[in-house]
């Protein structure tokens, strides 16, 4: 009986060993699922916390950023900048330092759209123009006067609602693309005060909105575009180009500012070579650039035309073939005195003086003041003299960057 019980006894000890053993076993498996399980879960929620959501947002973004969706053949071909611009306008702020004439001012956070210190080519000047309109829409307007020699749109940008106009133009000369950067930044600093309703350089708020309501201002900051590609980047012509650094001329060769027809058979002494400094063309008015230009005088009744050039910081105001026009030397002296740059005295000669030139041509068809505005020191689209835009030796933009509203004020009080 002994027996049998101790056997029972060692039976039922090895059962219980087992037993424990297995469910030790299972106690193990089990607790080793839920780590594997609970480790899945935390490795998932970091991925989506780190890698997904950040992905997400930025899709948004992009999505939100632009109107127009991608066309089907992956190319972004009508940009929106309306929710750009937008956030952009509201941070604008204005910042002058005029401690010295070196000094740059900018009116724009981060220099805005246009960025004068680069040369221009026509592309460039195209892109910023657009952008300037779509900032600026309800004082900006951009069409086109026509196409140059290789087939380029010449813009025109309005500034303003009034029934009075006046026109200003740059860069007939190839060389001379400070004076679209010019035109260019002026557009952009008066539209942003119009718009913001902000005084600018001493001019009030209200004071402007008076005046860009009695003047549109007719702007073509590019006349020459085919010649100022030519000496920005070598781009294409019609002729032989001998040095790009000098050239003057559109892609045809010809000087646009000896082929306005005003005295044009005595425009130049040299009437056959394409790459004479001064080479007038083989018929007066017949580059499309001139052609342009010409039609749109003939489509607007403007007070006066400014043609902007470089070099020697003087004013061309009256020439002793056409004597004197109405309103010349009062315009010519508002200049001057905003300027600071000095009124030269009447022309005295035809060759490379009045002859085909675009202002003397307009003061002979419409009797009305037409300026030569020569800014700068120097006479090139180097890029390191370009850089120095704002400097007394460019455009002296500390006392240049109020002209047109000087001339807007003074010409609001002369019927």
């Amino acid at each position: 009986m002994d027996k049998k019980n101790r056997y029972n006894r060692e039976i039922e000890s090895i059962l219980n060993k087992d037993f424990v053993r297995k469910f030790v076993i299972k106690k193990i498996k089990l607790n080793l699922n839920w780590i594997l399980v609970s480790g899945i879960i935390c490795i998932t929620i970091i991925f989506l916390i780190f890698i997904i959501l950040p992905f997400i947002d930025r899709k948004e973004n992009v999505e939100t950023s632009f109107e127009s969706p991608l066309e089907d053949d992956g190319l972004l071909e009508d940009l929106n900048y309306e929710n750009i611009i937008q956030e952009y306008k509201e941070d604008i702020i204005v910042i002058e330092d005029t401690s010295s004439p070196e000094n740059t001012i900018k009116t724009i956070k981060d220099l805005g759209i246009v960025d004068p210190t680069i040369p221009y080519n026509s592309k460039r000047l195209t892109d910023d123009v657009t952008a300037l309109v779509n900032m600026y829409p309800e004082i900006l307007t951009l069409n086109t006067i026509g196409k140059s020699a290789l087939g380029k749109d010449i813009p025109l940008i309005t500034l303003g609602f009034g029934e009075r106009s006046i026109l200003w133009v740059g860069a007939i000369h190839a060389r001379e693309v400070l004076t679209s950067a010019y035109l260019l930044l002026v557009i952009e600093e008066y539209a942003n005060a119009y718009s913001n309703e902000h005084a600018y350089d001493g001019i009030s708020a209200e004071r402007i909105k008076v005046l860009l309501n009695e003047f549109t201002v007719y702007f073509v900051p590019m006349a020459n575009p085919d010649g100022v590609d030519i000496v920005t980047f070598n781009g294409n012509s019609n002729v032989n180009v001998d040095d790009i650094r000098t050239w003057r001329n559109n892609a045809n060769g010809v000087d646009l500012n000896r082929n306005f027809p005003f005295d044009w058979e005595r425009a130049s002494s040299n009437s056959s070579s394409h790459n004479h400094f001064f080479f007038r063309g083989f018929t007066a008015g017949d580059e499309p650039e001139v052609k342009a230009l010409i039609e749109l005088c003939e489509s607007k009744d403007f007070e006066h035309m400014v043609s902007y050039h470089t070099a020697g910081q003087v004013i061309f105001w009256r020439d002793e073939k056409n004597g004197v026009i109405p309103g010349d030397e009062f315009l010519a002296s508002i200049i001057e005195e905003t300027t600071e740059y000095k009124m030269q005295p009447p022309t005295k000669v035809a060759l490379n003086g009045w002859a085909g030139c675009f202002e003397n041509w307009f003061r002979y068809k419409y009797n009305k003041p037409g300026i030569c505005l020569e800014f700068a020191t120097f006479n090139t689209a180097d890029k390191d003299l370009i850089s120095t835009f704002y400097s007394a030796d460019a455009v002296n933009w500390s006392k240049t960057r109020i002209l047109l509203f000087a001339v807007l004020d003074n010409l609001s009080f002369v019927a």
